[in-house]
C-alpha cells in the first residue's frame, strides 16, 4: 500500500510539476518573447516583431509595440531620406563655397573662424589651418581697420543683429601686403540667439586700381580740353560784342550756337573733373563761415536768363534769419547750382519753382521743387548714380551727363548732410539737403 500511494504520490507530484511548468511558460513566453524583441529593437534592427497573439494583455501590450516599432521604422526612413537630401545639399553647397572666387568664412558667435574657403587661402596668404579660431577681419587675422569700424561692426552684428557691409576696407596679407576689399557679414539667427556668422569678401584692389587709372586719364584729358575751349569762348565772346553788329541774322545764329555749345562743353569738363576729384578723393574742402541764404541767392542769379527764357515762377521761402554755417561755400553753391539747373531744365514752360529753407533746432534743411516730368518710381533708386538719366527725362532732353545729381549727393555726404527726394511722374520732384549746424544760436 505504502509503494502504491508513494507510485501515485510521485506521479501526481510530476503531473502537477509538468502542468505548473507549461501553465508558467504559456504565462512568461509572451513576457520573454517582449523583452527579447525590445533588446533587438534596442540594437535598431526596426524590421523586428515581437509576434506574441495571445488575446490577454500582454499580446496587447506586444502588438502596441509592433505597431510603434512599425511607426517608428517610417520615421526613421524619412528622417533618413531628409539626412541624405540635406547632406547632398550641404555637399553642394561646399562644392560652390569652396570654388567661389571671393572669400567665404564661417565663425562662432565670438568672431572665431570655424571655416574658410579656398579663395580665402587665396586672397589672404594664410592656410586655413592658421585661421581656425582666430578671430576673423581681426588684426590677428587679415584685418587692419581701425577701432571706430569694429566697434560699428560688432554693434551692428550682435546688438542691432543686422547685416554689416563696407564698400572699403583696407586688409592685409599674411606677408603684410595690403589691399582693397568690400565685405558683407550676416549674422545667422535661431530666434534672437546667434549661431554662427557668414561673411562674405571681395578683393577690389584691381578695380580701384583700373577706376584710378580711369579717374586719371579723365582728369587729365578734362585739363587738357579746357584750355582750347577757353580760348574758344574768349573768341565767341569777342566776337559777340565787337563783330555782332557786323553779321547778318543766319551768322548770328551761328555765332550763338557756338557758345552755348561751347558752354556745354565746359560744364561737361567741369562735371568730369568733379567727379575725378571725388573719385580720387581729393575733392578738399576749405570750410568758413557761410550764409545759406546768401548762397543760394547768388547761385540763383545764374539762372535767371533761363528762367526768364521759359516765364518759370519763382516762389522763394527764405528762413528770416541768417542761417550760419561752417562750410565750404563753394562745394554748397555746386549742389545749388545742380538741384536749380535741374529745376529750371525739367519745369514746364511757365510753370514754377519753390525754393525754401528753414531751421530746424540744430539742422539746415533745404528744399527746392519743381513743376517738371519727376521721376518714375521704378527709376528713383538709382536716381543717384553715375551717368543715371531717367528714360522719361532722357526722352524730353536728350542733352545731359547724368552727373550732376551723383556730383551733388557726394558733395552734401562729405559736408555730413543728407540729401533726398520726392516725385510722382508727371507730378514733378522736390530735393531736399539737411545739414547740420555746428555753431551757437
Amino acid at each position: 500500500i505504502i509503494k502504491v500511494f508513494s507510485l501515485v504520490g510521485f506521479i501526481l507530484l510530476l503531473l502537477f510539476y509538468l502542468t505548473a511548468n507549461w501553465i508558467g511558460r504559456r504565462i512568461t513566453k509572451p513576457i520573454v518573447l517582449l523583452q527579447r524583441g525590445a533588446k533587438i529593437i534596442e540594437k535598431g534592427k526596426l524590421t523586428h516583431k515581437v509576434g506574441t497573439k495571445s488575446k490577454d494583455e500582454i499580446g496587447v501590450l506586444s502588438r502596441a509595440f509592433d505597431n510603434m516599432t512599425k511607426k517608428l521604422r517610417v520615421l526613421y526612413l524619412g528622417l533618413e531620406k531628409k539626412v541624405r537630401e540635406r547632406t547632398k545639399d550641404l555637399e553642394k553647397f561646399k562644392l560652390a563655397v569652396q570654388n567661389a572666387s571671393d572669400l567665404v568664412v564661417i565663425t562662432d558667435p565670438k568672431g572665431k573662424i570655424l571655416y574658410i574657403n579656398k579663395a580665402g587661402e587665396k586672397i589672404t596668404g594664410f592656410v586655413a589651418a592658421e585661421l581656425l579660431g582666430k578671430k576673423a577681419w581681426s588684426k590677428e587675422s587679415w584685418g587692419m581697420m581701425n577701432e571706430k569700424f569694429y566697434k560699428k561692426l560688432w554693434k551692428t552684428l550682435t546688438i542691432n543683429k543686422k547685416t554689416f557691409s563696407s564698400k572699403s576696407v583696407k586688409n592685409k596679407t599674411k606677408n603684410n601686403k595690403e589691399y582693397d576689399a568690400e565685405i558683407k557679414i550676416s549674422p545667422i539667427l535661431d530666434k534672437k540667439k546667434v549661431l554662427f556668422f557668414v561673411g562674405i569678401e571681395r578683393d577690389i584692389t584691381k578695380e580701384r586700381e583700373i577706376d584710378r587709372a580711369k579717374s586719371d586719364f579723365v582728369s587729365l584729358a578734362s585739363h587738357q580740353l579746357s584750355t582750347p575751349l577757353s580760348t574758344v569762348k574768349w573768341y565767341a565772346e569777342f566776337l559777340n560784342k565787337k563783330a555782332r553788329r557786323k553779321l547778318n541774322e543766319k551768322e548770328k545764329k551761328y555765332l550763338d550756337e557756338l557758345y552755348k555749345s561751347n558752354e556745354r562743353m565746359l560744364a561737361l569738363i567741369d562735371d568730369f573733373l568733379n567727379v575725378s576729384k571725388i573719385e580720387m578723393g581729393t575733392f578738399y574742402m576749405k570750410p568758413k563761415p557761410t550764409d545759406i541764404n546768401k548762397v543760394m541767392r547768388n547761385t540763383l542769379k545764374e539762372f535767371l536768363p533761363q528762367i526768364a527764357k521759359k516765364k518759370l515762377k519763382i516762389k522763394k521761402t527764405f528762413y528770416k534769419k541768417s542761417i550760419s554755417l561752417n562750410i565750404d561755400p563753394k562745394l554748397l553753391s555746386m549742389v545749388f547750382s545742380n538741384l536749380l539747373s535741374n529745376a529750371v531744365k525739367y519745369s514746364n514752360k511757365e510753370g514754377k519753382i519753390e525754393i525754401e529753407t528753414e531751421r530746424q533746432g540744430s539742422k539746415a534743411l533745404i528744399s527746392i521743387a519743381d513743376s517738371g516730368c519727376g521721376i518714375p518710381k521704378d527709376e528713383q533708386s538709382k536716381i543717384f548714380t553715375r551717368l543715371f538719366r531717367a528714360q522719361n527725362v532722357y526722352k524730353q532732353y536728350p542733352a545731359g551727363t547724368g552727373l550732376g545729381l551723383y556730383i551733388a549727393k557726394n558733395i552734401v555726404d562729405k559736408l555730413g548732410g543728407k540729401i533726398w527726394f520726392e516725385s510722382d511722374e508727371g507730378k514733378g520732384a522736390t530735393f531736399f539737403v539737411e545739414l547740420l549746424i555746428k555753431n551757437k544760436k
